[in-house]
């Protein structure tokens, strides 16, 4: 494995960071086969990610956990609750 280097601070990659560099032209290619890219919207975003995160998990990059996505939902639960307040100011 040779050393590729971050674009943005120009410090070698990680491990993670290299293996998951890998998956990307898997993912746009899916996201590709179900949305239009130039599309208004985000369809073909979530669509990338969403296959980025499947592909991490199936290549043990990354572990799936009930718990994390649990404690995020409520995080983001919060987040939007106290948006909404200050909408209402």
């Amino acid at each position: 494995m040779s050393v590729s280097l971050n674009p943005v601070s120009k410090t070698p990659k990680s491990s993670y960071q290299f293996h998951r560099d890998a998956l990307i032209p898997a993912a746009e290619h899916h996201a590709d086969t179900v949305a239009e890219r130039k599309t208004e919207g985000t369809e073909w975003t979530l669509a990338f990610f969403a296959e980025m995160d499947r592909l991490a998990r199936e290549h043990g990059i990354v572990k799936h956990s009930e718990d994390g996505y649990r404690r995020e939902a409520e995080r983001r639960e919060i987040e939007n609750e106290r948006l909404a307040a200050l909408d209402r100011e």
